[in-house]
């Protein structure tokens, strides 16, 4: 796998494309995702099976990764132990973060070494790979926004606005 097209999520990536009905079609894009046995126990809807089932691959921390948690939960208030495995294996395989936790995105930018994308790159990346429509894009982070993803809302109009035409 190249480390470009590996990419590290944290629960509310999949959490927001499921209610959005994506969950399928981020697995059609052409990169690969994995994540901590951390955040896969802790996926209820949908549940890590499913995805393990998509193709998603699940890493478990070494200790000396796990200590590394520890460090960044005493620097951190806010992400959970949970994000925070998902930043530290990031880190580890030299892989991009997927991320709509803006605590999350915070430390990863602070620590400056992993780069972080979230749901609205990864429906402009739909897009652009031509696996959804324009108006489909725009329906779905609809649905995402009714369900309550925290999402930057400027970027949400703007996206918006372009896709609706």
């Amino acid at each position: 796998m190249q480390a470009s097209l590996v990419f590290v999520s944290d629960t509310n990536i999949w959490i927001d494309f499921d209610k959005a009905g994506l969950l399928h079609t981020l697995f059609a894009l052409p990169f690969h995702y994995c994540t901590t046995d951390f955040a896969a126990e802790e996926l209820a809807q949908p549940d890590g099976k499913t995805l393990i089932e998509h193709g998603l691959r699940v890493m478990p921390l070494e200790a000396a990764a796990l200590l590394r948690v520890e460090v960044l939960t005493r620097k951190y208030a806010k992400p959970s132990f949970t994000d925070l495995t998902c930043l530290v294996l990031a880190e580890e395989i030299g892989c991009k973060l997927l991320t709509g936790d803006q605590a999350l995105r915070k430390a990863a930018e602070n620590e400056d070494n992993v780069v972080v994308h979230g749901a609205l790159w990864l429906l402009d990346q739909m897009i652009e790979h031509k696996i959804l429509s324009l108006k489909k894009a725009s329906a779905s982070l609809q649905k995402m926004l009714e369900c309550g993803a925290r999402l930057p809302q400027a970027a949400c109009d703007e996206r918006l606005k372009r896709w609706e035409g």
